[in-house]
């Protein structure tokens, strides 16, 4: 990624943070009644009191239960994870697992979500499986991560009213997600004969030729386990019961302050829906290419939803703020635990980031490049 895209992503996290906290008056400021930095920094949608209120109404033990379930679902993720690899080679529990735990880690401090392709470089270096063919395997789980978003939007769709331009773009996101599950299922399915074509029409080409078709070979090997009918069987299974860990997660953050306890009647005392609602949304706040962590995409996305709920702003903004503090410390505190189980320093982890995002477009067959020092 270019620097200006770097600094394009900081821009609009900070964007999003500047609309969460406060309240621009650009009416008045056109009009002239009220000076440039009054206008846009004059009014905040929190103050002293509303938060004193938010934290008088925290309650602890649900929010342990929502880390519990949320590194539960890392548990999970992980096993359905080496379930997907075992299909091109073995590769350890463990090492998936820290893997896993260390990806979040850098996501949540690294722009462009840089643990995606570090988490596949640990496990190709420690399974000795191609580093493309294990990109190729992270980007079919985010294929079926969003198959399950798809699943979980129409279900909630059909019992709690949208916006319009929510279900218009819902609806093409899901076609989107088909039409990427299709391919790979046809990538799969007719592995042979796709591979012999490549490899006929590479025969003889330039190195750099070459390079590409083995890594779109080894992209291909990265999809048997749609053509695994026992496999797949288990990684629908684990797909969807981590979306209802994701909403379990949600609405335990809810009870913990206070919102499941009838004091807003559109949440009601179960909070399952609008939970369900929040985890939507701020998934696709996530998923906008911002700072780390879905820094104010998340904010602003999870503040638009109880808003929604008529959550007043004050108790959202503390809400969302600590949620996403919360939530993101809990798998923190699970990446620096990888980073100590698999025998990584940040500054030799820091050296491989830089490594990785220059040697993965020319990276084929078992070229692994060492972690160690």
């Amino acid at each position: 990624m270019k620097q200006w895209q770097s600094l394009a992503g900081f821009g609009i996290s900070l964007i999003f943070l500047y609309l969460v906290f406060f309240k621009p008056d650009l009416t008045n400021l056109f009009r002239g009644d009220r000076a440039f930095f009054d206008a846009l920094f004059g009014s905040m949608r929190i103050n002293v009191h509303d938060l004193q209120v938010a934290l008088e109404m925290f309650r602890l033990v649900p929010a342990i239960v929502a880390s519990g379930i949320l590194i539960l679902s890392l548990l999970l993720r992980s096993w359905r994870w080496q379930l997907m690899i075992k299909q091109v080679g073995p590769v350890r529990f463990s090492t998936v697992l820290w893997s896993n735990s260390l990806g979040y880690l850098l996501n949540n401090l690294l722009p462009f979500r840089i643990g995606e392709v570090i988490r596949a470089m640990i496990v190709a270096r420690d399974s000795d499986l191609s580093k493309v063919t294990m990109v190729s395997v992270v980007i079919l789980e985010r294929i079926l991560d969003m198959a399950g978003l798809v699943l979980l939007f129409g279900l909630v769709l059909a019992v709690y009213p949208f916006p319009y331009w929510l279900r218009l773009g819902g609806l093409l996101f899901s076609a989107l997600v088909v039409l990427w599950l299709i391919i790979c299922i046809i990538l799969s399915s007719s592995h042979k004969k796709v591979i012999n074509w490549i490899k006929i029409r590479i025969k003889d080409k330039p190195p750099i030729i070459l390079h590409l078709g083995d890594g779109i070979i080894n992209s291909i090997f990265g999809l048997r386990v749609l053509r695994k009918t026992g496999a797949m069987i288990n990684v629908t299974w684990s797909s969807i019961v981590l979306w209802i860990l994701y909403v379990s997660v949600m609405k335990f953050a809810l009870d913990s302050f206070g919102f499941t306890t009838g004091l807003y009647s559109s949440i009601g005392t179960t909070g399952w829906l609008p939970a369900a609602v929040l985890t939507i949304m701020t998934t696709i706040g996530l998923a906008v290419p911002t700072a780390p962590g879905g820094i104010g995409t998340y904010h602003a996305s999870a503040l638009i939803t109880l808003t929604w709920f008529q959550v007043p702003e004050a108790m959202g903004v503390v809400f969302v703020t600590t949620m996403h503090l919360y939530m993101n410390t809990t798998l923190n505190i699970m990446g620096l635990i990888a980073m100590w189980q698999l025998g990584l320093s940040w500054k030799l982890l820091m050296k491989k980031v830089k490594e990785e995002k220059v040697e993965l477009t020319s990276s084929s067959g078992n070229d692994q490049k060492s972690f160690e020092s």
